[in-house]
């Protein structure tokens, strides 16, 4: 199915906040996030380029953080590439 609302590397929001499979691995994992609160204390509208550690050939880190990162920096519009 076409879905223009997740084109130019937009996150899909329901799935990465909702997924339970996601969330457990999360705690299984112990997965953290880390932001600087200079980070969290910049304007929402000044953009900022995020590079997440480690990855690899599978987009499984990259959708794992993808929620967490929503939620981290609430108000941010996130793109990712993967």
């Amino acid at each position: 199915a076409w879905r223009p609302d997740l084109g130019d590397g937009q996150q899909w929001l329901w799935f990465s906040k909702t997924e339970w499979a996601y969330h457990a691995f999360r705690r299984f994992l112990g997965l953290r996030l880390h932001v600087s609160e200079a980070l969290r204390r910049r304007p929402a509208k000044e953009p900022v380029i995020l590079a997440v550690h480690p990855h690899g050939v599978a987009s499984d880190y990259r959708i794992l953080m993808d929620g967490m990162l929503c939620e981290a920096l609430p108000g941010r519009k996130v793109l990712t590439l993967s």
